[in-house]
């Protein structure tokens, strides 16, 4: 499957699929990094670090949602169907046949 990413026809898919990769990364070292101690006054844990992880899964929402449109389009029209496993495991639950169909009408 990675052998048809590495054409530079492919590039820009290859860059969205290490965008989504690099935003994972980033999530989970934020997780790992902020501090989860509950404030005295407070019963929620430091809004920066909250907004800062909301932020990111923003961004990777954003980056998964359009690299699912675009896979899509790409193994409809039977370019590369070596991709199409990647899209059946992006999209194992039918979580993005949904939003995509929601959000085109």
């Amino acid at each position: 499957m990675l052998n048809c990413l590495l054409t530079p026809n492919a590039a820009p898919i290859l860059n969205e699929v290490n965008h989504v990769l690099t935003l994972i990364i980033r999530f989970h070292c934020q997780l790992k990094t902020f501090s989860w101690i509950l404030n005295a006054t407070y019963t929620d844990p430091s809004d920066t670090s909250v907004q800062a992880l909301r932020t990111t899964f923003e961004k990777y929402y954003i980056a998964v949602l359009s690299l699912f449109k675009v896979l899509s389009k790409l193994v409809e029209k039977g370019y590369k169907t070596s991709l199409s496993d990647l899209l059946v495991r992006l999209n194992h639950n039918g979580y993005y046949d949904q939003i995509t169909t929601f959000s085109t009408r």
